[in-house]
Order: structure tokens, then sequence, then C-alpha cells
């Protein structure tokens, strides 16, 4: 299993319940089976990797970490922005 559509059921478009709760512990099949879902959504990668192509807490923390920065930056970036409007 590599891709969220595998825990999907293709003719009712919704999770594949049994095949969630098999593969999951109870509490994240929970939650997972919690999560609505949007038929012909595609799917894509959503977590950020290494260099090497391997993902890792570390490399999560860096991403965190990267998305911080850049908000702060925007953050900073529009109030002198909208400081130099008036």
């Amino acid at each position: 299993m590599n891709k969220v559509s595998d825990l999907i059921n293709p003719i009712t478009s919704s999770w594949d319940e049994e095949l969630v709760r098999d593969v999951f512990w109870p509490e994240d099949a929970g939650l997972i089976l919690s999560i609505p879902l949007i038929p012909g959504y595609e799917d894509f990668l959503a977590w950020h990797y290494d260099p090497r192509g391997v993902f890792s807490v570390k490399s999560a923390y860096h991403a965190l970490e990267d998305k911080r920065e850049q908000q702060k930056g925007r953050q900073t970036g529009s109030s002198s922005t909208e400081g130099a409007k008036e």
C-alpha cells in the first residue's frame, strides 16, 4: 500500500473500513475513518522527505521550521508594505 486511494473502496468512494482497521491500530483507524472523503480527488505526496527521498521525523521537523520562517517573512513583509502605502 503506497497511496491513500488504496484504502478507499473504488465502487462506493468511501473508506474500505475493514482494510483500514486491519492495517492500522484501533485509535489511528478511528481517526482515519473520521476523515471525510472528496470523490475524484487526486492523490499527492503530502510529506517532505530528505535529499535521499526518505521521510523521517527530522525531515518533517525541518519542513515545519521552513514553513514557519516563510510565514514570519510574509507577516513582516505585509506589515512593512502596508505602512509604506499610508
